[in-house]
């Protein structure tokens, strides 16, 4: 067992063609408000977090409600509150972004250069947000429920099938945390246990380790030994 974490843990140093799944700052906006847009943006990379909020303010006052710009703007505004730990107001506006009509194939996600995410996918990640804060606050169900939105309902899409791999493995590792939070240990085994053995991602040798911790609370150690070191 011990040397399966280690593999899995130097895969995921080792790879470099994979970005981090959660979600972040959304990317640059080719308009009529692209200086100001590509300032706030930076401003928020560089952790200028109030300035880069006064910044998207101006931009949604200036804006239509209809326009792409105005979307991505409201959406950085949230995740800056996250990032704030002002969680009660990150969370009213995650909500209202789930119940919008955004586009969720526009271009232009979070990340940079060649790691940027190709699209917004705006309810799926406020479902991610959403999911990290109830997992944050201990509200295991309710991250459960958000989880199973960006999951199925809201998917993550994505043209290149390492970057879909990833986002399984960081889906399957949000699972494992609602279900080990509510005490439900089988369910989280059941979808760790095959991921466990991918590395080479961000979250490979976090799952790794959460499957090896539920192992051992099943079962004992002579039988982990035997079982893995064989």
């Amino acid at each position: 067992m011990r040397k399966l974490l280690v593999s899995a843990a130097l895969l995921a140093l080792a790879n470099i063609c994979s970005a981090q799944k959660k979600p972040g700052v959304q990317q640059k906006y080719d308009t009529s408000f692209r200086s100001s847009f590509d300032k706030a943006y930076e401003l928020a990379y560089d952790s200028m977090y109030i300035d880069a909020l006064a910044l998207y303010d101006d931009i949604l006052k200036q804006a239509g409600q209809k326009l792409p710009v105005y979307h991505k703007a409201i959406y950085n505004i949230a995740y800056i509150y996250k990032l704030l730990h002002n969680y009660d107001t990150a969370k009213k506006i995650f909500t209202a972004i789930v119940a919008a009509n955004y586009n969720q194939m526009e271009k232009g996600g979070s990340g940079r250069g060649i790691m940027a995410e190709p699209y917004a996918l705006y309810r799926h990640n406020a479902c991610v947000n959403l999911a990290e804060m109830a997992l944050d606050e201990h509200n295991y169900k309710l991250a459960l429920r958000y989880i199973k939105l960006f999951d199925k309902k809201y998917p993550y899409h994505h043209f290149c099938g390492v970057e879909i791999q990833g986002n399984k493995i960081f889906t399957a590792f949000m699972y494992a945390q609602a279900y080990i939070g509510l005490k439900d240990t089988l369910p989280a085994l059941n979808i760790l246990f095959p991921k466990m053995m991918i590395g080479g991602y961000y979250y490979s040798a976090q799952t790794a380790d959460e499957a090896a911790e539920l192992l051992k609370q099943l079962y004992p150690k002579n039988y982990l030994v035997a079982r893995f070191d064989s």
